[in-house]
């Protein structure tokens, strides 16, 4: 793979840095440049650096297998951490990802910048509002660098075809954050186009976070990834405390922010916050906007926090009743969907919710007895020479619509 010199260009008030990509094995069907753009004047200053590019596309070259030849400058400092950080992932999803040599034309740091600013990663999620909510300028304790920037990017989890979705989001983000002292970036990119079709987002969306942030120049001195995970549950993912700050340059240091709690510590944390029960927004299967389906795996997980808290009734995002009987129906596919709900089980144990306790259990023991059946039939399969019909009982234990992943 080789990933071209970066160029600069400002057209119609935006500012956009993009990278030409050349395959050695041609792919026709992917985009022959990524590029991310923001407002001209928004965010960090304009840089022409390859830092961002060398980390946004090394999942995808580590997929396919292709060394990466970099035709711009590269930190050492990022260089150096590029070796582990590959060397985790590839322990971490063996098959699926293997090293790659990383050759930039050029190895120099950043400047520094001493009007560099803290930023943070934002897409109104429960780990971007708890983050915010300790490192806000008004709000952050004593001690703690707060953040001045929050970085929402269009095509993540938005899709980049979705602008209403996404002008709505913008709309209601910016005057929240400008109250709590935090300017808003808003950003686009076309980095899932490229490599959605070889790697899964599960795997690339860290990387795809420190990319936001590296791939201006160095604007930012330091640049927060709300985790996803607690430290002490620590899972096969793609962002986590031990691999984001290997992709820090010698000008901004990658922080992996908030891991000290588990997901449902974070929600009852922020349950009483006012700027989260006007923007809280999880949903990623069906959502309009700020407005969560409410029948999805993470939806409805989040739902049950809420009712413990005592709280749902004042998240507007949450549209529609709480309905327990899908919340008992879910069926967990992976081990970081099972840990999620393991963490609603514990959360409802200590408040002494037995009744959300049972509900969880029952779609824990859902998913085992599902997870038995999917090894069964791989088994009886692979008897049979690899030939496979799916069974009517593998049909009758699968999720409900809209419930694929949690």
């Amino acid at each position: 793979m080789i990933v071209h010199e970066p160029e600069l260009e400002r057209r119609d008030g935006q500012l956009r840095v993009s990278a030409r990509v050349e395959f050695r094995d041609p792919r026709p069907s992917l985009p022959d440049r990524l590029w991310i753009e923001t407002a001209d004047g928004a965010g960090p200053a304009p840089g022409v650096r390859a830092d961002g590019f060398a980390v946004a596309l090394l999942h995808l070259a580590m997929a396919i297998g292709e060394d990466m030849e970099i035709r711009g400058e590269v930190c050492p400092r990022l260089l150096s951490g590029l070796a582990p950080y590959q060397e985790r992932f590839a322990a971490w999803f063996p098959g699926r990802l293997r090293r790659v040599a990383v050759e930039p034309s050029r190895a120099s740091p950043p400047p520094r910048r001493a009007d560099g600013r803290v930023g943070q990663a934002f897409s109104g999620g429960v780990d971007s509002f708890f983050t915010l909510r300790e490192r806000a300028p008004r709000l952050a304790a004593p001690g703690v660098e707060p953040v001045s920037r929050a970085v929402l990017v269009h095509g993540f989890d938005v899709p980049l075809t979705d602008d209403a979705g996404f002008r709505s989001l913008e709309a209601a983000y910016r005057p929240m954050l400008r109250e709590l002292g935090v300017e808003l970036v808003a950003a686009r990119t076309n980095l899932r186009a490229l490599t959605r079709p070889a790697v899964s987002w599960e795997i690339s969306h860290g990387a795809a976070l420190a990319f936001a942030a590296l791939a201006f120049g160095g604007g930012f001195r330091a640049f927060l990834i709300p985790a996803t995970q607690a430290c002490d549950e620590l899972l096969p993912w793609g962002s986590d405390p031990r691999v984001d700050p290997l992709l820090s340059t010698a000008a901004t240091e990658i922080v992996h922010a908030g891991a000290e709690r588990d997901r449902v510590e974070k929600l009852l944390a922020i349950a009483d916050w006012e700027p989260a029960r006007r923007g809280l927004r999880v949903c990623w299967e069906r959502p309009r906007g700020l407005v969560n389906c409410c029948r999805c795996s993470k939806c409805l997980r989040t739902m049950a926090a809420l009712t413990l808290a005592g709280a749902l009734d004042r998240f507007p995002t949450f549209p529609l009743p709480y309905d327990r009987r899908r919340l008992r129906r879910l069926v967990y596919r992976d081990e970081v969907g099972t840990r999620a709900a393991r963490n609603l089980l514990d959360a409802a144990r200590r408040a002494g919710d037995r009744r959300l306790a049972a509900d969880v259990e029952h779609s824990l023991r859902r998913s085992r007895r599902a997870l038995a059946v999917r090894r069964w039939w791989r088994g009886l399969a692979g008897q049979a020479g690899g030939r496979r019909t799916r069974p009517a009982a593998s049909r009758r234990v699968g999720p409900e619509p809209g419930v694929r992943r949690s």
